[in-house]
């Protein structure tokens, strides 16, 4: 599995919802819909029951805001 996104390239941070219809990362609802360039990315590997998972969390740089946070893959896509 490889990152979908590599350093520098611009993504906008998008709103994730859990099986309720409820955000599943509210840290970052104050960001959604900011532009924002990636500065870092880092994979975490883990098994549970059996089941190996994988995710690329992101480091991104929020002009905006003038701030860095970190958010899974599933809470950016690609800008433009």
């Amino acid at each position: 599995m490889h990152p979908k996104y590599a350093s520098g390239q611009r993504v906008v941070i998008v709103s994730v919802k859990d099986e309720n219809q409820c955000p599943k990362y509210p840290e970052i609802e104050n960001y959604v819909g900011d532009l924002a360039i990636v500065v870092d990315c880092y994979w975490v590997g883990f098994e549970e029951l059996n089941l190996p998972r994988e995710y690329f969390i992101y480091r991104v740089y929020i002009d905006r805001t003038n701030t860095e946070i970190s958010v899974q893959e599933e809470a950016i896509k690609k800008a433009f």
